[in-house]
Parts: C-alpha cells; structure tokens; sequence
C-alpha cells in the first residue's frame, strides 16, 4: 500500500515503473508499481511472470511485442458499432449532467490513496450465491456495493439540485475486442463504462445490483 500510495518522481527523466521486494522469512515478494497510461494489468502480469522465469533460467525476454501499432480502429471498422456508441456517449453525458461531483480537497493533488482489504472465503462464497440467486454478475454486485457505500458518504445535495444521482466508472479489458487474446503484447488496451444510480435509503442491495445488472447488460449487448 506505501509503494501504491509513493509518488513518481518527475523532476528528471520521467520512470514510469517502479520495482520493490517484501520479504520474508524464507522467501520475497517482487512487486511492480506503474504508471498506468503505459501498460495494462495483463501486460504488467505477463512482464513478471517473464521476470520470474528469466530468474529460473527458463524465460524468453524478448516474447514481447511492445506497444504494437494502434487499435484504436475498432469503432471505425464497424460501422454500426460506430454509431451505437455516439448515440450512447450523447445519453451518458446528459445522465453525468445530473450525476454529483464532489468537490476535491486540492486540485493539483494527483497522489493516489489505495487501502487494501481481504474477504474471507466464506464472505466471497456468501457474494457468489447471492450473486447467482439475483440473476447477476459478481462484477454487478460488487459495483452495487461501491455504490451503496458512497451513498452513505455523500453529503446531502443542495435544495432543488439536479445533480442528485450518483455515477462510477468500470474499467473493461478489451483485448479479445481487439483481437489479441493470448497474445503477448505489451501495452494499454482498456476501455470504460459508468453505471448510475439514484440513491435512496429504502432501495435494497439487491434492487440495487438488479438495476446495475440493467445497464451493464445492454452495455455489453451494444459492445459499448
């Protein structure tokens, strides 16, 4: 969490990855903190799986390809595509306009603030069923928790506001999208989606996770 947290240094040459050891009693870990505009997770994890083979004898340093030609071309390929996903970043950005937005403590603050926690394998097993039993995604539910949590934390919003929903982002990994499913390429190939809600105290979590599950099946019925 310290080295999450730890600032890159930007006064020389500018380092986008970082590299510490947590050690142990009889072994270590090696940990990889980067900046995320350079690589995706799948391409970090494939770097340290490369770097623990290489340290076993039994790696290939140079089964990468690194940051290949763009593939930005998706929604330009598809034609369809294309227009589904303007007419949808026209509805997002008029739901946005009445999502809130709470106000930063300091504007050029760019740390991060990372806390980690665990579940318990009864508690994950206790998220599944409930999951599989509402007919939605884990992914679903853990979303609708986020925004539960958040409700609770928001301050109340000002008489006659329209900014009264609340909104969070999800980050997609779109390399089968892309074409580039198991193949070893070192670079960003992520897009988003943001799932709304209007908060209110009786509005239970399974309620919650059903309307989240809404949205997220046409977004992914719509390849947005």
């Amino acid at each position: 969490a310290r080295q999450l947290n730890t600032r890159f240094a930007h006064d020389q040459s500018f380092l986008p990855f970082r590299f510490f050891v947590a050690g142990g009693q009889e072994a270590f870990f090696l940990g990889l903190v980067y900046f995320h505009a350079v690589a995706d997770g799948e391409s970090v994890v494939n770097l340290l799986k490369n770097i623990v083979d290489s340290y076993l004898g039994a790696g290939d340093a140079a089964g990468f390809e690194l940051h290949p030609p763009p593939y930005d071309g998706i929604l330009f390929r598809d034609p369809g595509l294309l227009v589904k996903k303007l007419l949808s970043m026209a509805a997002q950005l008029r739901t946005l306009r009445r999502a809130r937005r709470p106000p930063c403590r300091d504007l050029n603050d760019m740390g991060n603030a990372v806390l980690f926690f665990s579940l318990a394998p009864g508690e994950l097993l206790a998220m599944l069923q409930a999951a599989k039993a509402w007919d939605v995604t884990l992914n679903d539910l853990f979303l609708a928790l986020l925004l539960k949590s958040l409700a609770r934390l928001r301050p109340a919003p000002p008489p006659g506001s329209r900014r009264t929903r609340l909104a969070i982002g999800c980050i997609v990994n779109l390399r089968k999208e892309l074409g580039l499913a198991g193949r070893r390429v070192f670079g960003l190939f992520l897009g988003s989606f943001v799932v709304t809600c209007e908060p209110r105290a009786e509005l239970s979590l399974r309620e919650l996770a059903q309307d989240v599950r809404q949205q997220t099946a046409r977004i992914k019925a719509n390849r947005l």
